[in-house]
Parts: C-alpha cells; sequence; structure tokens
C-alpha cells in the first residue's frame, strides 16, 4: 500500500470508516488544495443570520455527475447551520450552459429540505452543450434574482457562489459582475477540474482574490466538507442578524 501511496506520509492504515477523523481530514485536505482548517467559528452562531444566497452552476459538458455530487454536498452542508426562509436565509439557484435559467428563485423554497429537493431535480439530469456563457448566468443573476421584486432583500447579507467546470465563452462578463458587487454582494469562484489557466478571468468576475477557489482532486470532499467553512466565515462578519444579540 505505501508503494501505491508513494510515501508513508500519503498512508493512512485506519481499522474502520470511524477512524477517519477531523485531524485526518484536514491533513489531507491541507495536502490537495491547502486548506487551513480552523476551529474558532462555530455555524451554529450563524442561524439567525438574515441572508441572501445564489448558487450559479456550470452544467456544461465538463459538468460530470462528481461535479454534480460535490455541487450538492456543498449547498446542502452550507446551508444546514441556517434559518431556512424569508425571516432567515434565502437560496437560489442559476445554471448554465448556453443560456441560464433561474431554476430555483430565492422565495421558491419555504424550507432546507424543500430547496435541497429541488436543487437535486435540478442537477440530476446531467450536463448540456458545450458553450458555457457566464456572462447570461451573471446577467440572469442581476437582473432576474436580485430585485426586490423576486424576493432579494437588500438590508440582508449576500452571497453568490459561481461553479465553473472549464473556461467561458461568450462576451465579456466583468461589467456585470462588477454591478453584482455594487449591491454589497460578494462574488465566489470556484473551479472544478485541473487548473484551466483563466485565473486573470475569475480575478475579474470575482473582483479578489481570496474570493477565488481551484479544486483540482477530490472536489466531492474537498467541497462538501472544507469549503462550506471559508463560506461560513466569509459571512460571518459584519452580517445582519434577526435578533439584537451578536454571538459571543
Amino acid at each position: 500500500m505505501i508503494n501505491v501511496a508513494g510515501n508513508t506520509d500519503n498512508y493512512y492504515d485506519l481499522n474502520s470508516f470511524s477512524d477517519l477523523s477531523d485531524s485526518i481530514a484536514d491533513d489531507i485536505a491541507n495536502r490537495t488544495c491547502n486548506y487551513k482548517p480552523s476551529t474558532d467559528f462555530y455555524p451554529c452562531e450563524m442561524e439567525a443570520i438574515a441572508a441572501d444566497l445564489i448558487f450559479v452552476v456550470d452544467v456544461s459538458k465538463k459538468f460530470t455527475d462528481v461535479y454534480a455530487q460535490a455541487v450538492t454536498g456543498f449547498i446542502s452542508n452550507y446551508l444546514k447551520p441556517y434559518t431556512f426562509g424569508k425571516d432567515g436565509v434565502q437560496a437560489a439557484l442559476v445554471t448554465y450552459s448556453k443560456v441560464a435559467d433561474v431554476a430555483i428563485s430565492l422565495t421558491a423554497a419555504k424550507s432546507y429540505n424543500q430547496f435541497m429537493q429541488q436543487v437535486n431535480d435540478s442537477l440530476k439530469d446531467g450536463p448540456s452543450g458545450t458553450e458555457r456563457y457566464i456572462y447570461n448566468a451573471l446577467d440572469t443573476v442581476l437582473f432576474h434574482v436580485l430585485t426586490e421584486s423576486n424576493g432579494f432583500r437588500p438590508e440582508a447579507a449576500h452571497s453568490i457562489f459561481v461553479f465553473t467546470a472549464d473556461c467561458f465563452t461568450g462576451p465579456d462578463p466583468v461589467a456585470t459582475a462588477q454591478a453584482i458587487r455594487a449591491k454589497n454582494t460578494n462574488l465566489y469562484m470556484i473551479s472544478l477540474g485541473s487548473p484551466f489557466g483563466f485565473w486573470k478571468e475569475t480575478l475579474d468576475i470575482s473582483g479578489d482574490p481570496q474570493n477565488l477557489f481551484e479544486v483540482p482532486t477530490a472536489p466531492e470532499v474537498i467541497l462538501p466538507n472544507f469549503l462550506p467553512k471559508v463560506a461560513w466565515r466569509a459571512l460571518c462578519s459584519g452580517t445582519p442578524s434577526l435578533n439584537s444579540t451578536q454571538p459571543n
């Protein structure tokens, strides 16, 4: 087994799956994507946060079943700690290939379970097409999701997570991304699979290197188990709360 792993640092001798502790998982994550674990934040502190969260998913042919599993796991684990609904966290899903669709609007789901069922239904049909018109996806977010008539709350916190499985096609999306960020909205870019060499493009969209994440391997592990921790911490600071008591 050591010969397969390549060296003893990559070999873990466990008696059962229950031995896969957080420390081992953190070590593996750190080796694969420079993840830095933190124990100074607890998701339960965030239950009463008011936030509008939008997940934008590339469903072109590069979006494999593994990516669908990874993105679904990320969304599920990210939303679990929150109070879901109009008095807490609202969530939307936008999918894009050649065209973009609001698969789930901010007010479509009344509970976490209902939203996750809708996510599963939206992503289960597999990829379609080869184009990846992210500009269309961001236009859809700006004009059809981030509007008060569609449930957007300007006084709440806002985060958008864009999952891409390849480079982009179509017109330049940067101006739309700037307009989105002008709405006091954090925009995160998460690239799945091998690095594609379009770091500059993703930086221009996100506006900040800290909002870029590359997941070259094991997305089904890294996305659900580690990136939610980053997202929790990012949303924690200065986020509106539904009560007057701030977390300790």
